[in-house]
């Protein structure tokens, strides 16, 4: 009789061990597939954002950040303006959106409020009182504004930041952590795999 006891607490015993151990691999196959699906979400935005901003610029069109609020409502301050640098700049004509270099490192994005009769364009932000105070020779224009991205702009200045540059090394270190740990998980469950054959 008390060997019946001690086999059925052996058996027990066993079953509980095989349903912790069902449980843990269920708890693991699904933490992969979790990490499966953050890895693909990942690339996918870093694919997606690398087509909205570099494929523009294979066919002339430069994306600039636009950090005042002078152009609103047509362009959001933050948001990601990208500019027709191949748009000639004779043919551009009053009304349209233009970006152009003031002095050495200014980038304006204004739109043309007159055409002068020596060729020159003075402009105004949408949201300004008063248009600017200098003319632009056409050499000045960079491009015609094409489109633009809200808040893209400033998703691009937060991760040339310091803080986005450490957010971003933080990332890429915890994936490559996490993917080395799971590797190193697979390759020995493997390898116990093939002692218990």
């Amino acid at each position: 009789m008390m060997e019946s006891w001690q086999n059925d607490k052996s058996i027990m015993s066993e079953r509980r061990q095989l349903i912790q151990y069902k449980a843990t691999e269920k708890a693991k196959n699904v933490m992969r597939k979790i990490w499966n699906i953050f890895q693909s979400c990942e690339a996918l935005a870093a694919v997606v954002i690398a087509l909205i901003i570099v494929a523009p610029m294979t066919l002339g069109i430069k994306p600039y950040v636009v950090i005042s609020g002078s152009m609103e409502p047509v362009i959001h301050t933050g948001a990601m303006a990208f500019v027709d640098t191949k748009a000639n700049a004779k043919s551009l004509k009053k009304g349209d959106i233009v970006t152009f270099k003031l002095g050495e490192n200014k980038i304006v994005t204004h739109r043309i409020y007159r055409e002068n009769s020596d060729g020159t364009v003075r402009t105004k932000g949408d949201a300004n009182k008063t248009i600017d105070l200098a003319d632009i020779s056409r050499s000045q224009i960079i491009g015609k504004e094409k489109y633009s991205i809200p808040f893209l702009g400033r998703l691009v200045l937060t991760l040339r930041s310091r803080s986005g540059i450490i957010a971003v090394a933080t990332i890429v270190a915890c994936n490559v952590i996490i993917s080395l740990m799971i590797g190193k998980e697979e390759s020995e469950e493997k390898e116990s795999e093939k002692e218990n054959e």
